[in-house]
């Protein structure tokens, strides 16, 4: 494995895209990780409890473990009773244990420690209030209760819409101090801590610009060192874990497609940098799907045309993402083809034959070959013969002829 730890400029590339990944395509959600992480270091510098690196750097991706799941039944303390009926028990428990589920995730990898107690208790509360466990006094760490009062501050201000251009400072704190009354429960010095920071109207006002927030979050990365090291392997593939979170049926997907396709890459040549691009590529060549609505990706029936022209755009959403990550330039390109066909008729662009990156037609064979024989909500795993013959009938037009002689080989077909 791959044990290059990353340098400061690749570590804030990886979090602007990890952040970008989380809350990719879904309106003002989408920088709620932003908001949050901004709001987390101010209260973090203004209180002095706590490293406004940690805050800022966990608000960023707080809620990894929701991936997938509206907004507001990720915060399901907010959601009315009638809102809370419209999902599924499996979404409603996923929403209740998102805080643990998150921080599970970051377990697995070396260098978010820090990270970890934060996302896990965000929304537990120094009163008992919280949840998923109830936790109450120093059970709840007190950064953990600095990044739940940051993250509420946001949620108040995201439900305001355009009514804060004519509220005053004042209005703006009872506002909120009525809002946290029914969802608060903080340490006494994080309330008025937070209160303080919702009256500030030179800190509140540009966090409803997307333009101005995109800024500020640059300058923090600049400004802020990391508070841990961390290995590229390890974000590489925590980025992949994002996918598993959105789409539970896929799980251990990507480590599959990445494992099976390096076996191909070597029986082909391919360098070690060659076979590293394929293996982050294989690890984040669905990662445009956390754009993507849930109800899309594990519907059981076929997609309208409407749906269908929505997935599509997911090697692209990848692409982009990627893109944000210099090191990662020519995983970004292999991500963003995996959707090609060898004839030409694939998408997004409709390259064919060596105009399609190597890794790009390795991963489309493995990816069907794990799509076929994997159990989906829209079909049952075919037997291996048939998965065979799909993939010896369609080469030459979806897939790499030589690509599937060799995987072939590697399933021993």
């Amino acid at each position: 494995m791959d044990e290059e730890k990353v340098n400061f400029k690749t570590y804030k590339q990886m979090f602007e895209a990890f952040s970008t990944a989380l809350y990719y395509d879904q309106d003002r959600k989408r920088y709620h990780g932003i908001s949050t992480a901004l709001i987390g270091k101010k209260l973090a510098e203004d209180t002095g409890q706590a490293d406004p690196s940690k805050l800022f750097y966990t608000g960023l991706i707080h809620d990894l473990g929701g991936v997938g799941l509206d907004h507001h039944i990720v915060h399901i303390a907010l959601a009315d009773q009638n809102r809370r009926q419209s999902f599924s028990s499996s979404e409603l428990d996923q929403a209740k244990s998102h805080g643990p589920l998150g921080a599970e995730n970051l377990e697995e990898y070396e260098g978010f420690n820090w990270a970890i107690p934060l996302m896990r208790d965000h929304h537990e509360r120094y009163d008992g209030s919280g949840f998923p466990e109830g936790k109450a006094g120093i059970e709840v760490p007190v950064e953990a209760d600095l990044l739940g009062a940051a993250d509420m501050l946001d949620i108040f201000l995201c439900s305001l819409a355009e009514d804060h251009e004519t509220m005053t400072s004042g209005q703006m704190v009872d506002g909120f101090g009525k809002f946290l009354e029914s969802h608060g429960g903080y340490r006494e010095k994080v309330r008025s801590g937070i209160l303080d920071v919702a009256g500030r109207e030179q800190f509140i006002e540009p966090l409803f610009s997307v333009q101005t927030l995109e800024r500020l979050v640059e300058d923090s990365i600049e400004e802020l060192s990391p508070p841990g090291g961390i290995y590229l392997e390890g974000i590489v593939q925590l980025l992949g874990s994002v996918i598993d979170i959105k789409s539970n049926y896929t799980e251990v997907h990507s480590d599959r497609v990445a494992s099976l396709g390096e076996r191909v890459g070597k029986r082909l040549g391919m360098s070690e940098e060659e076979l590293s691009d394929y293996r982050y590529a294989a690890y984040l060549h669905d990662l445009g799907k956390v754009g993507i609505d849930r109800s899309i990706i594990t519907k059981p029936e076929s997609l309208t045309d409407k749906e269908y022209e929505r997935i599509k755009k997911h090697p692209v959403y990848s692409r982009e993402i990627l893109s944000q990550i210099e090191k990662l330039g020519k995983v970004a390109k292999i991500a963003g083809q995996h959707h090609e066909r060898y004839d030409g008729t694939g998408y997004p662009e409709g390259l064919e034959g060596d105009r399609i990156e190597l890794g790009a037609r390795i991963i489309t064979v493995v990816d069907a070959w794990d799509a076929m024989t994997t159990d989906r909500p829209y079909q049952e795993a075919l037997d291996k013969d048939k998965a065979i013959k799909e993939l010896k009938d369609n080469a030459g037009s979806q897939f790499d002829p030589e690509i599937v002689e060799e995987f072939l080989q590697v399933v021993g077909a």
